[in-house]
């Protein structure tokens, strides 16, 4: 028994361990993309007082590359606090970002690893969310022209869940997106689960890793809260793999 009982010990150790070196290799992931890219100009980007300047000349890059695609695109400019639908140059919708989060690891960065990242649109591969995208709204068919003018002012009666969305960009990097707001106990318990289930997905993550003699992922994210009606506006609008662009 007390032979197990070590064996057990030394196993959540050794996956603890395991687990917290999963930065570190995320960022080495991230450096070795640059030494990769033989196009890029380390005299130009490891200046450091070069550092805002060339974050913006990413941003424009970024927006300029997007402007040639054809469906509904998401910019999240942390610089202002805004977050916008984008399409063929033309801003559809902003609304103001109330919340920011930054993982630590992505302030790392050094602006040779920033140019790379954010210099062009990231593409969601995976979106999950509390709210339905393309939710059914059944309505019958008027009798006649009294009941349709009736019809015409009923308030919305579709069933609004909680808003919390979590979108899975390039080289592991997350967008959590937040409703500003929890008036209600059901939107509390809701953010609880949103949060407990993204936890134990990453854990895992890495148990399969670990099982498998891999190296541990870390998942760089970037937090945000914004009005929970703007929210639902945003991710119905986006297309199942829409591009974004990131600024700060």
């Amino acid at each position: 028994m007390k032979k197990f009982k070590y064996i057990f010990f030394t196993l959540i150790i050794t996956i603890t361990f395991y687990v917290g070196l999963s930065p570190i290799t995320s960022i080495q992931e991230m450096e070795r993309l640059i030494q990769e890219d033989s196009t890029s100009s380390s005299e130009f980007y490891n200046a450091f007082e070069l550092q805002t300047s060339s974050h913006e000349k990413a941003f424009k890059e970024a927006v300029l590359i997007m402007s040639a695609n054809d469906s509904i695109s998401l910019i999240i400019n942390l610089k202002d606090s805004t977050a916008s639908l984008f399409i063929k140059g033309v801003t559809l919708h902003s609304t103001k970002i109330s919340y920011i989060k930054i993982d630590p690891i992505i302030t790392k960065f050094n602006t040779h690893v920033y140019q790379k990242l954010f210099g062009k649109p990231l593409l969601i591969s995976k979106q999950k969310a509390t709210i339905i995208k393309e939710p059914i709204v059944v309505i019958h068919a008027p009798k006649d022209t009294l009941e349709a003018a009736l019809n015409a002012y009923k308030p919305d009666t579709l069933i609004q869940n909680p808003a919390y969305i979590q979108m899975k960009l390039e080289h592991n990097l997350h967008i959590i997106m937040e409703q500003e707001d929890n008036p209600r106990l059901n939107d509390i318990w809701t953010r609880f689960l949103f949060r407990v289930q993204n936890s134990v997905d990453n854990s895992l993550e890495n148990l399969i890793n670990f099982s498998r003699l891999r190296k541990p992922t870390y998942h760089p994210y970037i937090q945000i809260k914004i009005p929970v009606d703007d929210l639902r506006s945003i991710y119905r609008a986006l297309p199942n793999q829409p591009q974004v662009v990131v600024y700060f």
